[in-house]
C-alpha cells in the first residue's frame, strides 16, 4: 500500500525542478509517467503533470517506484501533491489545443 504522508513539500518541489530541468521527455521516461490528460499542477505560473510530479516524489521521498496503475487521487479528495505542494499552487484543466486557464482553486 501507498503512504502518501511519507512525501512532503521538499520531494515534491525537487520533482517539479527534476521535471523543469530535464524536460518532459527525459522526466517521463526516466521515471515511466506520461503528459497529463486531464489537469496540470500549476505551481509558481508553472504546468505539471499531477501524477508524474507525485509519483516522482513518492519515489524520492521512499526510494520505490509506484506500480503501474497506483492511483495517484483519492476519489473527490485533492490529488496528494495538492496537500504538500504548498499555497503557490491550483490545479488547471488541461485543454487540447488553444488557450488554457491557470485555474483560480488555490490551496490554503
Amino acid at each position: 500500500m501507498v503512504v502518501w504522508d511519507r512525501v512532503t513539500r521538499a520531494e515534491v518541489v525537487r520533482a517539479m525542478k527534476e521535471y523543469d530541468w530535464l524536460g518532459p521527455e527525459a522526466f517521463f521516461a526516466k521515471h515511466g509517467f506520461a503528459p497529463s490528460t486531464t489537469y496540470d499542477l500549476v505551481w509558481d505560473m508553472r504546468r505539471y503533470p499531477p501524477k508524474a510530479i507525485l509519483g516522482t516524489a513518492y519515489e524520492l521521498a521512499t526510494g520505490e517506484r509506484l506500480a503501474t496503475g497506483t492511483p495517484c487521487s483519492g476519489g473527490d479528495r485533492p490529488l496528494p501533491c495538492a496537500r504538500v505542494s504548498g499555497s503557490n499552487r491550483s490545479t488547471a484543466p488541461r485543454w487540447s489545443g488553444g488557450a488554457t486557464s491557470m485555474g483560480t482553486d488555490k490551496a490554503a
